[in-house]
């Protein structure tokens, strides 16, 4: 039903306005083409030329050297290293919660108390405000480096996904700035998440950790990532 007649399914205007100020025209806020063409330029990463690259390119090193969020550079070509030891708490990191949190509890509002909270800056909405500032800061830095790094390196292919926003010729800054904020929320916590549980799963099973410490012995030979990481059919069913 969803596949056949997705246009009928519109999130609609009362559902954008609780989420104007963080999403934007970003694909989690978005109807119509504005959805469809965000939707299949990020398609893109997940055909099996953009997941070799990935593999490749991130994967490898962050496995070896770190163990960090690793989708936000494998989309935007940026590390935010906010789980270093040695940093301090990101603001970006607590500005993106406190924001997300806001404009979910718009939903359990009447629409005209937020609306009338939010004209006069007061409460959660007068914050909401300001962490919304941070987090647009953020991504517009990152939206800043990535188009001073394609400039620098015109000759070599750009393999993430900020880099095929930015060669599809929309040049609009702050609509570009809102796509970087709605994948960060799509991978944010449910990558987060899911590795946070499944080793968690992992410790409490000392038998699996072992079969996948094993595979990864056995197959870790050829220097190949992406070969490599596709015979991992034990992890691969961990993970699953």
């Amino acid at each position: 039903m969803l596949k056949t007649n997705f246009p009928t399914y519109q999130k609609g205007q009362s559902f954008r306005q609780i989420l104007q100020e963080l999403l934007g025209d970003g694909i989690f806020n978005a109807d119509g083409d504005n959805w469809k063409f965000q939707r299949q330029l990020a398609s893109h990463e997940f055909n099996t030329k953009s997941l070799r690259k990935f593999v490749e390119q991130v994967v490898d090193t962050e496995l070896y050297y770190r163990l960090f969020p690793i989708l936000s550079k494998s989309w935007f070509g940026y590390d935010p290293e906010y789980l270093l030891p040695s940093l301090p708490q990101a603001k970006f990191a607590v500005a993106f919660d406190e924001a997300v949190q806001i404009c979910s509890e718009r939903f359990g509002y009447m629409r005209a108390v937020w609306k009338i909270k939010r004209a006069f800056r007061i409460g959660l909405e007068r914050h909401l405000r300001h962490v919304v500032s941070d987090v647009r800061e953020f991504a517009s830095t990152i939206v800043r480096q990535k188009k001073r790094a394609m400039e620098e390196t015109k000759n070599l292919e750009c393999h993430d996904l900020l880099s095929r926003f930015l060669s599809s010729g929309h040049l609009d800054e702050k609509f570009v700035i809102d796509i970087v904020i709605s994948f960060i929320l799509a991978g944010k916590d449910s990558t987060s998440a899911a590795l946070t549980w499944f080793f968690w799963l992992i410790s409490k099973h000392p038998n699996v950790e072992t079969e996948i410490l094993k595979e990864i012995e056995e197959k870790s030979e050829t220097g190949d990532g992406y070969h490599e990481a596709k015979e991992m059919v034990y992890l691969h069913a961990a993970l699953c």
